[in-house]
């Protein structure tokens, strides 16, 4: 997103004949750059999470029931790994 405003700067900044708007375009230009190198890209196996001003129990049975999903799921993977003429005798 910086990339898209700072390329037009760089183009305005190769054509401008005033000594004083290129030093002010030079200046835009730095700034966005210091922005892009404090803004870390996210990679694929990060995320963020919004927290809505809720209640806190709210975000607790929310969570819990996500935690009884991913136990729910986990344990029908485990039990279709198994052998069931093994455990059915």
């Amino acid at each position: 997103m910086l990339d898209s405003q700072i390329e037009p700067l760089k183009e305005q900044q190769k054509q401008a004949t005033d000594k004083a708007q290129k030093e002010s375009l030079k200046t835009q230009i730095a700034s966005l750059e210091t922005q892009k190198e404090s803004v870390r890209v996210l990679e694929d196996s990060d995320y963020i999470i919004f927290y809505l001003d809720e209640d806190l129990d709210k975000y607790k049975i929310a969570h819990q029931r996500y935690l009884a999903k991913i136990y729910l799921i986990r344990l029908i993977i485990i039990l279709s790994q198994m052998n069931p003429v093994k455990y059915l005798a």
